[in-house]
């Protein structure tokens, strides 16, 4: 929290989930915690009982937010795509998110200094599609609790410093129940990119006369938007804005009734004005500054209008922007929400937070009491393994599934007459498990360094019954990557290949395989590996599901 604290907005900057009052973002619990970490005389408009708060490693904390400018990169998940990064400086600060969370992000944040160091409203970016751009109709659920909630679109982005380059992607398929879509009843589609209304507006290099009361205007196409405020100007270029009836759809700077009670406004682009049918994208280019010389905001506009690149071609998208120092790029395929190809920022390799290049975060979790028993877990898991005393995964050689070493949360044993042992995995089809995750996890016994082979014994009977998130991992200190395994679909039982486009490299010792579930009713029932590429499991499998 003390690396993306930014002091001058008084506020946690950067993206982030879970978002309650999304133009503020005032949370008084969070302001507690924070004030504990760093002082009452950082920490400003806090309830009075974090006037007492203490913390051990202050003084180091607050030398850290001392440090500008930084640039923080973290991660929040297991897949490589839920990366944050969080450029901070004196008077601003820029973040953005590589993947969606939910419906209450705010996937691309800029901030701007207060001189009271007041709460402004943030800079931000969403996907609408009930006529509800700033979150200020929220749902009411069973608990009570009031949620105003937007899209969660397919959502990639590369940052370098102070500037992003975001894709987001949407298609009313996606849109199919779940927490992020009950109750949903589209009635438009559109993308916004909010902002407080008492900023200087630049259409160009022509300053936008704004009239006091609700207004819209047109931007031309691929023309950029500069909005200045405080010493700080924040280029704003949609670089791409599709539907599917449309290769290019209008974008306009407005300022409606809602805004004006909220003192913000918007930039949108109006991909359908009605109930959407097909898909909606977006990219946007945002880079900020902070400078009063004048001939340096004109450089920095300068940059902003350089010529981009766009290729689209059906569901594959590639966009590419030169760059305040040097080009950004995304290629993606948006239809199935994959990552091809980003280019432009700094790696965050297989750190879990870094400030300025610095992995703080393994100092922080080598401290971690829960960390230290997780890997003292895996230490006697390994011992015992070594020693017998549990079954493991051995080349050429099955074993059921239900052998794991470790099952829990939504991953469950089931019996299954047509499963061999008549036993499977899978993650039931339960509402009290759908928002509950699961995994199993099992020890490989690698006998040389190689390249080595995997399968899987398994029933996946529809195209929404069949997905697992599959890692496999040596080294059990660094991050490992986790990837969608679409298996296919197979309504009887029958061996498959595990991620068949190319082998895994292992040396000789131990590995762990962990199988996560993603879609209810994907059955897995054994599994085998090999080096050899030739091999396939030939066990037979009796009708009654005993083997023979």
């Amino acid at each position: 929290m003390a690396a993306n604290w930014f002091a001058p907005c008084n506020r946690l900057g950067g993206a982030c989930s879970r978002e309650y009052n999304f133009q503020l973002g005032i949370n008084s619990s969070l302001q507690k915690r924070v004030a504990g970490a760093l002082g009452p005389d950082i920490v400003q408009y806090v309830p009075p009982a974090a006037k007492e708060a203490s913390w051990s490693g202050r003084e180091s904390i607050r030398a850290l937010i001392g440090t500008l400018p930084r640039m923080v990169r973290q991660r929040w998940g297991n897949d490589p795509s839920r990366t944050a990064s969080h450029y901070v400086s004196h008077r601003f600060s820029i973040g953005s998110a590589g993947a969606n969370y939910g419906p209450m992000d705010r996937p691309l944040t800029v901030n701007i200094a207060s001189p009271a160091r007041e709460w402004t409203p943030f800079i931000t970016f969403l996907m609408d599609a009930r006529g509800d751009p700033y979150c200020s109709k929220p749902f009411r659920l069973p608990s009570g609790h009031a949620k105003a909630r937007h899209l969660s679109p397919f959502l990639t982005s590369v940052q370098n410093g102070p500037e992003v380059l975001l894709l987001a992607s949407d298609h009313p398929n996606r849109w199919t129940g779940g927490y992020r879509y009950e109750n949903l009843v589209p009635t438009c589609l559109q993308s916004h990119l909010t902002f407080p209304a008492n900023m200087e507006i630049w259409v160009g290099d022509q300053r936008l006369e704004t009239p006091e009361g609700a207004f819209a205007r047109p931007v031309p196409p691929n023309v950029p938007v500069f909005l200045k405020a405080s010493g700080v100007t924040v280029g704003v270029r949609v670089v791409l804005a599709t539907s599917d009836s449309d290769s290019s759809v209008p974008v306009e700077l407005v300022r409606d009734s809602d805004g004006l009670q909220r003192d913000v406004m918007r930039l949108t682009s109006i991909h359908d004005e009605s109930r959407p049918k097909g898909r909606s994208t977006v990219a946007l280019w945002v880079a900020v500054t902070e400078t009063d010389a004048p001939d340096e905001i004109a450089e920095f506009q300068r940059r902003l209008e350089a010529p981009a690149t766009v290729d689209v071609s059906g569901d594959q998208v590639s966009v590419a922007v030169p760059g305040l120092d040097h080009e950004l790029r995304i290629v993606a395929d948006v239809g199935r929400e994959e990552r091809i190809s980003l280019t432009g920022a700094d790696e965050l390799g297989t750190a879990l937070l870094t400030v300025n290049g610095i992995d703080l975060g393994t100092q922080v979790l080598a401290a971690s009491p829960a960390l230290k028993e997780r890997h003292a877990a895996t230490e006697r898991i390994l011992r015992d393994a070594r020693a017998g005393k549990i079954p493991v995964l051995q080349p050429n050689k099955l074993l059921e599934a239900e052998s794991a070493v470790l099952i829990e949360g939504s991953m469950k044993v089931t019996v299954d007459g047509n499963a061999s042992g008549e036993k499977s995995l899978c993650k039931p089809d339960d509402p009290s498990l759908a928002r509950t995750a699961g995994r199993a996890v099992w020890v490989l016994e690698v006998p040389r360094d190689g390249s080595y082979y995997f399968w899987a014994r398994l029933r996946a009977p529809s195209l929404e019954d069949d997905s697992f998130y599959i890692r496999l991992y040596q080294d059990t200190g660094r991050f490992q990557r986790q990837q969608v395994w679409h298996t296919g679909v197979h309504r009887d039982y029958q061996w498959v290949r595990i991620l068949p486009a190319s082998p895994s490299q292992l040396t000789a010792g131990q590995a762990f395989l962990e199988i996560h579930t993603r879609e209810t009713g994907t059955m897995l029932d054994a599994l085998a590996f090999s080096d050899d590429a030739a091999w396939v499991p030939r066990e037979r499998i009796a009708r009654d599901g005993r083997k023979q």
